[in-house]
Formats: C-alpha cells, sequence, structure tokens
C-alpha cells in the first residue's frame, strides 16, 4: 500500500466533502476537468498562504489534494460540484449542497511530523520507533533501517481508528483530546538521556495538561513543563483544531509561516536569537528576540553572516560576492557567508592608492616590483617572487598564489648560505644579499625597526588581517598600510591555519648560533587588533623577503 492509499485509508487531516441530507455514498475518485492537473505529488510544490485553498487532481495518484493550513491534504470531490475557475476548495466557503469537515484523530506515537520529508534517519537509534504523519494522516515504523507503513491494530485498545461522530460535526475526534501511552511505548527519560520501554500502560487527558485546544487556541504551541505526557521528545505540544499533537522544537518553532519568498527573513516563535551579534551588522535583524529563518524553498535556520548582512547565501546565488564595510565575502552554497581570502582577490587591491611607489624590475627573471622609501632606505612594497633554482614554496603548491604573497622561503634558501650556518651567526648582517636582486640586500633587525613603528599596524595591507567568520566578529579597521608596505597575512606554509592571521618576514640578525630573529606581523587572538614587532625561532622556519636598498645621495 502506497503511502498516498495510506493517507486515503485513515483520517487525520483528511478532508471528506459530506453532502447534507443525502447517504453516505461519495463519488468515486477520478479527473474532473474542474480541477487543475499534477503529474505526480512530487508536483505540487509548496503549500502555503498563497496556495491556501487550491485543490488539484493528481493523476499518478489518482487521488485529489487541497492545501490547507501548510499540508497537501487528500479530499473527494462533491459529484456535480465545481471548484470554481482558480481550482479553489476553502472550507469557509462552501455551498449550500455540502460542507467540509476535518477529521482530526490523534493516536499516540513517538513524535509527529508535517510530512515525510521531515523524518529523521531510520537508524539504530530510532528502531522501533513510530512516528505520525500528519499530512498523510498515517504512521510509519522505523524497522530494518527502513521507515515502513505501520498499521495501527484494530483492537479494542485505543488505537482503534476512531471515525466522525453522525452527530457532532465541530471536527472533533472521539479520542477527546487524549493522548494514549500504551505498553512498549518507546519513553524518552531526560535524567537519563535516552528512551526506555514505559513498562505501565495509562492514558493522559491532554486538556488538564495543556488545557483546552479549541478555536480560541488554535495553532497554539504549548510546553509541558510537568513532562507528564512524554509524547513528545521537545515536550512541546501543537494545537490544531481541537486537537493536540506533539512536535519537535525544530518544527514548532516555524510552525504557521507558511511559504516565503526565497530570501526573506522570519523570526521564530520559541527559539531565543544568537546574540553578541557585532554591532556593524544590520539592527532589523540582529535585534531580534528569537531565532531567525531564512526561506531557501523551505524556511531553515539562517546563520549568523546572513543575519547580519541581511542577505541569503544559498544554492540558488552560488558565487555571488558582497563588500561589508570593505570586507569582501563570497557564497561558496553552504548557507552563510564566507570571508573571501586574500588569494580570491587581485594584489592590486591591496595597495595604498594615497602612496607614491616606485617600482624596481628583478633582471633575473624580468619581475617588476611596487617599491617605497623609509628609514634612507628603498623598501619593496611586495613580498620577492624569485624562483631561481627552484627555491621557494607556494601557498597550498599552487603557483597562482605566488603571484599574490611572492614565495615562502626556507631561512637557508633566503640567506643562500651553506648547512654551517646552522649552528653559527652570520656576520655581514648590515650587506648580505642573500636572494635578493643584485644592488638589494636582506634587511636586519634594526633596519625594520629603523623604518616602520613596530606594535603598530600602519605597514599592513588593509581590510585583510583577522579573519572575519561569523556575524559576531564582523568588526572595522582603521589606521592600516599608511606606510604602503602592504604586509599580507599569507598564513605559514605547510598549515592552513592563520591565513588572514600572520605573516613572517627574514631578517638577517640571529639571537643564537641556531635561532635567527624574523618580523611577524599577526592578529590578536580577538580578531580586532593587529600588530608587527619580532620573534624568533630555529634556523629551519620559512619566511617571506623584502629587499632593501640604501638611498644614495641624489637619489630621489
Amino acid at each position: 500500500m502506497s503511502v498516498f492509499e495510506m493517507a486515503r485509508k485513515w483520517g487525520a487531516f483528511l478532508i471528506l466533502s459530506l453532502s447534507v441530507g443525502c447517504s453516505d455514498d461519495s463519488s468515486s475518485v477520478g479527473p474532473s476537468a474542474s480541477y487543475p492537473v499534477a503529474k505526480s505529488a512530487e508536483d505540487l510544490g509548496a503549500c502555503g498562504e498563497e496556495q491556501q485553498g487550491d485543490s488539484v487532481y493528481v493523476s499518478r495518484e489518482d487521488t485529489y489534494f487541497t492545501c490547507q493550513d501548510g499540508f497537501w491534504m487528500i479530499f473527494e470531490p462533491i459529484e456535480g460540484k465545481s471548484s470554481g475557475s482558480r481550482g479553489k476548495n476553502s472550507s469557509s466557503a462552501q455551498t449550500s449542497g455540502a460542507s467540509a469537515t476535518t477529521l482530526n484523530i490523534y493516536v499516540a506515537a513517538d513524535d509527529t511530523v508535517p510530512s515525510i520529508k521531515d523524518l529523521q534517519e531510520c537508524n539504530s537509534s530510532h528502531e522501533g520507533r513510530y512516528v505520525f504523519i500528519a499530512s498523510l494522516n498515517g504512521y510509519m515504523k522505523c524497522t530494518g533501517k527502513k521507515w515502513a507503513e505501520y498499521t495501527p491494530p484494530n483492537d479494542a485498545t485505543p488505537y482503534i481508528p476512531m471515525s466522525l461522530d453522525s452527530v457532532n460535526k465541530d471536527g472533533k475526534s472521539n479520542l477527546d483530546n487524549y493522548f494514549e501511552i500504551p505498553d512498549s511505548l518507546m519513553r524518552y527519560s531526560s535524567s537519563s538521556a535516552y528512551y526506555y520501554v514505559r513498562n505501565d500502560s495509562s492514558i493522559v487527558n491532554a486538556e488538564k495538561v495543556l488545557g483546552k485546544c479549541d478555536s480560541e487556541n488554535d495553532g497554539a504551541i504549548v510546553q509541558d513543563t510537568a513532562r507528564e505526557i512524554c509524547v513528545s521528545y521537545d515536550h512541546l505540544y501543537y494545537c490544531k483544531k481541537g486537537v493536540w499533537s506533539g512536535v519537535l522544537k525544530k518544527v514548532a518553532d516555524t510552525l504557521g509561516f507558511g511559504a516565503g519568498t526565497q530570501g526573506s527573513f522570519k523570526e521564530g516563535r520559541l527559539n531565543a536569537a544568537k546574540k553578541n551579534m557585532s554591532g556593524y551588522c544590520d539592527e532589523s535583524l540582529t535585534n531580534a528576540e528569537h531565532l531567525l529563518y531564512v526561506y531557501d524553498g523551505g524556511w531553515r535556520v539562517a546563520d549568523s553572516t546572513e543575519v547580519c548582512f541581511k542577505k541569503a547565501c544559498s544554492m540558488k546565488n552560488v558565487g555571488e560576492t558582497l563588500d561589508f564595510k570593505d570586507y569582501p565575502f563570497i557564497c561558496r552554497g553552504k548557507n552563510q557567508w564566507e570571508y573571501m581570502t586574500i588569494y580570491e582577490r587581485p594584489r592590486e587591491n591591496y595597495f595604498n592608492e594615497d602612496v607614491e611607489y616606485g617600482t624596481m624590475t628583478d633582471e633575473r627573471d624580468g619581475k617588476e616590483y611596487r617599491t617605497l622609501k623609509a628609514g634612507g632606505f628603498f623598501w619593496m612594497a611586495e613580498n620577492l617572487n624569485y624562483s631561481g633554482d627552484d627555491e621557494g614554496k607556494c601557498y597550498g603548491d599552487d603557483p597562482k598564489n605566488c603571484e599574490i604573497t611572492g614565495r615562502f622561503y626556507s631561512w637557508f634558501e633566503a640567506m643562500q648560505v651553506d648547512s654551517t650556518y646552522m649552528s653559527k651567526k652570520i656576520t655581514d648582517t648590515l650587506s648580505h644579499q642573500g636572494l635578493c636582486p643584485e644592488g638589494w640586500r636582506i634587511p636586519s633587525l634594526s633596519n625594520w625597526s629603523a623604518s616602520f613603528n613596530l606594535g603598530s599596524t600602519r605597514a599592513l595591507a588593509k581590510d585583510v588581517w583577522g579573519y572575519v567568520n561569523d556575524g559576531t566578529s564582523v568588526t572595522y579597521r582603521d589606521s592600516y598600510n599608511e606606510y604602503g608596505l602592504t604586509l599580507l597575512p599569507s598564513g605559514e606554509y605547510g598549515t592552513n591555519d592563520w591565513v588572514h592571521r600572520r605573516a613572517n618576514f627574514c631578517t638577517t640578525s640571529s639571537l643564537s648560533k641556531t635561532q635567527a630573529y624574523y618580523m611577524l606581523a599577526y592578529t590578536y587572538s580577538d580578531d580586532k587588533r593587529s600588530a608587527l614587532s619580532s620573534n624568533y625561532a630555529e634556523k629551519d622556519f620559512y619566511c617571506h623577503l623584502r629587499c632593501i636598498k640604501k638611498i644614495e645621495s641624489g637619489e630621489d
């Protein structure tokens, strides 16, 4: 039996059209010219506010469906009654010859979900559990790692399917707002954090615990704080058309939302909003009291970056970029905006437009570099990208990355010394050419400190330092790259952990025979401050090269 036949067999949320004063005979299901036709149930699309009351004949299932309260539900048309030009079948606009009555039958299960798509994976932790599918008015049981149709036994227990009272047409089932907790029902224990078999049998009156489920409370969500019912995993219950149903918290938060416009946002009903959002984010969303959802073909929890920028990132806008306070972000289809790395943007973006740069050409390979003047020297304003005899490494071993941040050189490659210097110092620190072009040399620690203000950000490239990974860490930084030196947070060779957080630059200065100094540009752990300072390490580290040349008398 298909799930659609199962839905037709049972009565919860099933729309039955009854002729007043007539017999119980109803027209057989079949195609009708009065209704639009869909090939299969999968073609029905969303059931939201705009579709409310729409009725469609689905040919593959040979069944009529109507959109009611967010669910596509089965109904049987009254022979001779037209649905209208737009295929509407609203219970509030019935003709005098017919009325639509909603049967609300609830039989206790481990959980209740709106539709099959909301079922969790059938695995060992769900084995033997029963789930009520509201839109199909049927039950599924997890058995053998597969969800299978489950029919409650037709015996003298409260599992017997209830039918509408022929006199009472208010849409209530004969269960009268009771939850049944039968023997062997898997029941959740919050104290032990797992499901266990309840050994006794009892029936809980929902009205005594939750209050009446009537027209005034229709759509209400109530929590069973005393945990007396224990049908819902999250102890939440939803009132709909006279019947309390257990719902999961993640489902309850968006109940009643209906369909939305792609990329639109809505505040949930229960879950608390994410706090500590950056003050630079869009206040119209960050001030929400409850968790925010974004419509992406359906409602899902909005990522903090989506909330911050008030813009959804989904498979529909993969590759789209945006600038936020000069920070570049990209949508990769992971439901969050990601900060673009320095390797994804042209290096021309990083230089200070207000600085008048010079240029120098490395005669060895013809590469041209920007230069600036500081501390009585010409300084390269870019990292050296000379490969020579296969010297140096590129970030991620991708040659394209060397075009952005230059090469990572081992200390020995940069200094162009033999292995004996592993245990002795370089003596000519003020004229050591190393791997630099002819006429240029590697700066010493004192050259760095005399030319640039250590501890500040004025030598660091703007808008790239500090990794902005969510809506709580977006901040605005100024006073960057005033010198124009444009130090980039290239990371460290061999690891992805330090991109946007640090970069090492070679010096000729040594701390000891086995340890050498390097200049370290870095970001503090709070992502709000950066600085340039000295550090040291054993002589097996990798560093970038910024070569310098003394400004001679008469040189501009």
